[in-house]
């Protein structure tokens, strides 16, 4: 019985990407046997694609309360954490998922006694790849508040010798009124609203900058010049043969007006784990394209509306009747 609605849930999730449909089925299972750990592990999952985070985390709680040993249920809970924001808990949780379930991947075969070593395959590799992103991120993050406490301080002393003046046209934040700042670029003509937890860019290549957001997450402004302006259609062309040529997949293209004026973005897949929105910003003979990227599937939504707001604050400091 378990196992006709399981293979029922499965074909929901995996050929029609029909959460809700499987969330119910799911909830019906459990009404029949509230202790099948399989089911609050679909749920915990499929809530999760929905970014319904808070009762992603109840549901792997709870399989977790049946079956402390499942790495799959501890998996996503460490990913409903890290989509709430609560890093440290998700490193937790995270760690000692990878380490069920490679325990699991090796158990009665040659290689149990060898576990930690054992390399991972299909899901459970993505198990591991998640740990090894959150690893990497707590150490950057563990790393930036360092060298921000060292910089405070330095400044704190410099100030006190009457050193450490902006120079006039540096880059600069400047906080505003809510969750976000303004990141003011007079060099390159433009500022623009980022959420206050960002750190300052740093330069790329010739004209880009890299801003240092949140994990999972890259957020690049590459500046350049445009020979002349072309219409939206031909640049929405131009984008698909590109798109093509490198092989994105998903692609959707779409407007946005940023100062009174249509411009293009660009949805797309690419390779096997970026989810890519782009804008393309043109004003006059410069264009600013702005390149957002996230590494989760599941929280994209959330960070593209992010993105869409802070995309349509961007503002030039000569005044746009003066561009052409």
């Amino acid at each position: 019985m378990h196992e006709s609605i399981l293979t029922e849930v499965i074909r929901l999730e995996e050929t029609e990407r029909n959460f809700e449909g499987a969330i119910a089925l799911l909830k019906d299972l459990i009404r029949q046997d509230p202790t099948c750990v399989e089911a609050y592990v679909h749920l915990a999952a499929d809530s999760g694609f929905l970014r319904r985070f808070s009762q992603a985390e109840q549901y792997a709680r709870s399989g977790l309360s049946l079956d402390p040993t499942s790495g799959r249920a501890r998996y996503y809970l460490a990913c409903a954490l890290r989509s709430q924001g609560r890093y440290d808990e998700a490193y937790i949780e995270m760690e000692q998922a990878l380490v069920l379930v490679k325990k699991a991947a090796v158990k009665g075969t040659g290689a149990e006694a060898d576990w930690e070593r054992f390399p991972l395959f299909g899901w459970n590799r993505r198990v591991q790849e998640d740990a090894m992103d959150l690893r990497a991120w707590m150490l950057r993050r563990r790393f930036e508040m360092y060298i921000k406490k060292i910089g405070l301080q330095l400044r704190v002393l410099l100030r006190s010798f009457g050193i450490g003046r902006r120079k006039k046209g540096m880059p600069q934040f400047v906080s505003i009124s809510g969750e976000m700042k303004t990141y003011r670029d007079e060099r390159h003509g433009f500022e623009i609203d980022v959420p206050t937890e960002w750190l300052p860019p740093i330069q790329v290549a010739v004209e880009g900058l890299k801003f240092n957001c949140n994990f999972n997450e890259a957020f690049n402004i590459q500046m350049g010049p445009m020979i002349s302006e072309t219409s939206l259609y031909d640049t929405e062309s131009e984008f698909k043969r590109y798109a093509h040529a490198k092989g994105y997949t998903a692609l959707e293209l779409g407007r946005t007006t940023v100062q009174g004026k249509d411009h293009i973005w660009a949805r797309y897949h690419m390779g096997n784990r970026d989810w890519t929105k782009k804008y393309m910003i043109v004003f006059g003979e410069t264009e600013y394209a702005i390149t957002a990227t996230c590494f989760d599937q599941q929280e994209f939504l959330e960070k593209e509306r992010i993105w869409d707001e802070i995309v349509a604050s961007f503002r030039l400091l000569t005044p746009i009747g003066s561009i052409r």
